[in-house]
């Protein structure tokens, strides 16, 4: 009689996307980014463990959205500052980038100066 194929317990993030979510590969990789898809870093690629996922499915719907990103256009002056810092640091790019999950690095300024 034959092993039964242990089901894995990691996926990859477009199978994520694709199988439980309904996602296309650039979205599932966008979600990954944002924080919406659990993910693992094993050295340059991403896993997302299937435990995580379908716990996070289990509970959409039951715990309050996090609404500290919402607008609100009475806020005032001082608040907006700290809108926007809050918006860079949740939709910023957290490290990963769209090919095989490597660390973004600044591009250093062109230099000005002139030969001649």
């Amino acid at each position: 009689m034959a092993t039964p194929t242990p089901k894995p317990v990691t996926i990859s993030v477009p199978q994520a996307g694709r199988d439980y979510l309904g996602l296309g590969k650039n979205a599932a990789y966008q979600a990954a980014a944002r924080g919406e898809i659990p993910v693992l870093k094993f050295g340059g690629k991403l896993r997302v463990p299937v435990v995580a996922l379908k716990r996070l499915l289990e509970n959409a719907g039951t715990q309050p959205r996090d609404t500290s990103l919402a607008f609100s256009p009475s806020s005032g002056a001082d608040s907006g500052a700290n809108t926007t810092s809050a918006l860079s640091k949740k939709s910023g790019n957290q490290g990963l980038s769209r090919r095989r999950g490597r660390s973004i690095r600044p591009v250093p300024p062109k230099s000005t100066a002139s030969s001649g």
